[in-house]
């Protein structure tokens, strides 16, 4: 058995990424399939020069519409399905070797997206999805709704299988920050609840689009459309609903309210990471630290959701890590904290608060020399008005190691520096409000 690979893109005014995009997928292709919506700068150009087949579409406000068209003019066994500003990453070779196997039924392949929002830091990565990108070529494929479109097929998509993360994936480069497309797709949902006002699923995406510019009133009402609508209701679109709502609850000042959210939506947000670490996250305000260190440590076991949702990839990592950590050191726990605080070490060096409480935790466990490390780099990227915190801390290490010496000299420092400030009580330094 050989089967081929069709790829098909989208394009429009893609100059910026295209090149970078078909040099990733020109070797697993044996065609390429542009379907071009207007573009008026060298897009087209770029295109010929890899042999693609061009096609022009009027675009519409319509996705579905625009990949449906794009699927009827590929050719081949198998369609991947790329966007202009995605490159195809790592083994490539293991795509081919998988629509070269025997399935007892269609198989439909997700394969894992980073989203970078800054090409020049294109080793940060912020955002990681699953999504249906690789399909076999028959007649009943097709996508649906108008955005935040969806791969269909009358008989399911139940045989879905992930490619190994490890071996192949793709990099998204979403230049101006996930805020950039917002307006267009607020015009487009406009239009689609004109004509579907009760649509579980464009309530849901609308409800997603104000929330991410902070209008949670209005998020709400639509998340309420959403659950009061008569559609098909997909159970991992209404855990993501349900744990926004316990996050806009909580943010207008609902405290308890959100709390008992949490316990009612359980069952259906069991498997949802981020409702575990929203959970957590509150019981932590709360002060239920118990609650807090259990509920975290259940969203750092859960894999991430498949489409269509966004996975922030700091909640996936190093802000569940650091809050546990921070937790065991309020319960004086410093070898748990350690352990903890280090995991999102691993995954995060650049903020001051893990390399602050990691020197804490040294520092208590009298592991001096280590405490001092963290203490010095966190120093180096330190906030301003948490400086002083930091220095305390550090001088205190110091006298309990009985280095005078150093203490001595940091206390002078101290005294100069903050000489025109008044004393303050020292505490721990709290985290922010963001969730």
């Amino acid at each position: 058995m050989n089967n081929l690979i069709s790829t098909y893109i989208i394009t429009k005014d893609s100059e910026a990424y295209l090149e970078n995009t078909l040099r990733s997928i020109k070797d697993i292709s044996s065609e390429i399939v542009i379907v071009d919506t207007g573009s008026t700068d060298n897009t087209i150009n770029i295109a010929k020069k890899y042999n693609s087949k061009i096609f022009n579409y009027r675009w519409n406000d319509n996705f579905s519409e625009v990949r449906n068209y794009a699927i009827k003019k590929c050719s081949n066994d198998w369609i991947l399905a790329i966007d202009s500003d995605e490159t195809l990453e790592g083994y490539k070779d293991e795509i081919l070797k998988s629509i070269n196997k025997s399935y007892n039924s269609f198989p439909f392949f997700f394969l894992d997206i980073f989203t970078y929002v800054d090409k020049l830091k294109d080793k940060e990565y912020k955002y990681y999805q699953k999504q249906i990108r690789l399909f076999p070529n028959t007649e009943n494929v097709l996508y649906e709704y108008k955005i935040k479109e969806k791969i269909y097929h009358p008989n399911g998509t139940d045989n879905l299988i992930s490619l190994d993360i490890n071996k192949v994936f793709i990099k998204h480069f979403l230049k101006d920050g996930i805020k950039s497309k917002t307006k267009r797709n607020v015009n487009i949902l406009k239009n689609c609840l004109k004509e579907d006002k009760n649509s579980f699923y464009y309530n849901y995406l609308m409800g997603k689009e104000c929330l991410l510019y902070g209008y949670l009133i209005k998020a709400f009402n639509c998340y309420q459309n959403a659950l009061n609508s008569n559609d098909y209701k997909d159970d991992l679109i209404m855990s993501d609903i349900c744990t926004d709502i316990i996050k806009i609850m909580y943010k207008i000042g609902e405290k308890e309210e959100a709390l008992n959210e949490c316990i009612r939506r359980q069952n259906i947000c069991k498997e949802n990471p981020y409702y575990w670490f929203i959970y957590g996250f509150i019981s932590f305000k709360e002060s239920d630290i118990y609650t807090c260190i259990d509920a975290l440590k259940r969203s750092l076991e859960l894999p991430p959701l498949a489409e269509p949702i966004l996975n922030d990839i700091d909640i996936m990592t190093w802000k569940p890590n650091l809050l546990i950590g921070y937790s065991y050191l309020r319960l004086k726990d410093y070898k748990n904290a350690k352990i903890y605080l280090e995991k999102a070490l691993e995954y995060n060096q650049n903020q001051w608060l893990i390399l602050f409480y990691l020197a804490i935790c040294c520092k208590f466990l009298r592991q001096f020399d280590s405490s001092e490390a963290y203490f010095r780099a966190a120093e180096i990227i330190v906030p301003e008005e948490n400086r002083k915190d930091l220095l305390f801390s550090m001088l205190l290490m110091y006298i309990m190691n009985a280095r005078f010496d150093k203490a001595t000299e940091l206390l002078a420092n101290i005294m100069q520096e903050f000489s025109n400030e008044k004393e303050e009580t020292l505490d721990f330094i709290e985290l922010d409000d963001e969730i």
